[in-house]
């Protein structure tokens, strides 16, 4: 695991490359005092490596926001008690779509984010912004007006190649639009959930055109297309191409 101090009580912990993959997943963690605001929780290894990290200092993970409900997002609220979730109401779609029934009370937000402009969590304001396009349920959160964490959105490896899209095909025109609305933080600090912090404007707005470049050619056919026709005029080479097939598993 590799602490990275990005701002003052401001971290993200990054944890290695899952075996066989070509990403690892992104915690980042706020500190207020001697408690700490959780943003994602990865697996349940990954929460008890932070939550042992941190109680090195006293401080307790008091709140946690969700940026979506899928199983590598989600899974470490196991690990956790006596936490404020918050995370948005199209979560419950994703949770029928993926995780049983019996264990949806796991993973249910206490607040949902749309009845939320804006919160404060010491000296930190974040903003929660609904941006379906990896999953019905994806959420961007502004804080302090200079970082944009994205989610699944847009990956990276550790290293910083790009990660083809993941999505479903109904969702890839909500996709498009959530890209499309990245345009306007370009001068922000992008936070992903996979990979590296995007830091330069003209390579946020390069990683953003590839990405639609993608997404349109698929939406363009209508049909099927193979990962080679799909990728047609983008400039970048995609890890994790064979996640195209799963473009059409509905």
């Amino acid at each position: 695991m590799n602490k990275i101090q990005i701002e003052d009580n401001f971290f993200l912990y990054q944890f290695p490359e899952f075996p066989k993959m070509h990403f690892g997943v992104n915690l980042y963690v706020l500190i207020h005092q001697n408690e700490a605001l959780l943003i994602d929780t990865a697996f349940e290894t990954e929460t008890k490596t932070v939550i042992k990290d941190l109680e090195k200092n006293n401080i307790k993970v008091k709140k946690v926001i969700l940026s979506h409900f899928h199983g590598d997002h989600i899974t470490g609220l196991r690990e956790l008690s006596d936490v404020e979730v918050y995370g948005s109401k199209n979560g419950q779609k994703t949770l029928d779509k993926y995780t049983p029934r019996d264990e949806h009370h796991l993973y249910l937000p206490h607040f949902y984010t749309e009845d939320f402009s804006v919160i404060h969590f010491g000296e930190f304001e974040l903003q929660f912004i609904a941006a379906p396009g990896h999953s019905d349920c994806s959420i961007n959160i502004i804080i302090n007006r200079q970082y944009l964490l994205v989610g699944d959105n847009i990956m990276t490896s550790n290293d910083g190649t790009p990660l083809l899209p993941s999505v479903l095909y109904s969702n890839v025109k909500n996709h498009i639009l959530a890209l499309e609305k990245l345009k306007k933080y370009k001068n922000y600090k992008i936070l992903p959930a996979h990979g590296i912090i995007l830091r330069d404007a003209d390579i946020i707005l390069t990683s953003i055109k590839n990405r639609i470049t993608y997404l349109n050619n698929i939406i363009v056919n209508r049909e099927y297309i193979t990962v080679d026709e799909a990728l047609k005029n983008c400039q970048c080479n995609f890890l994790h191409q064979q996640w195209h097939e799963d473009v059409y598993k509905e």
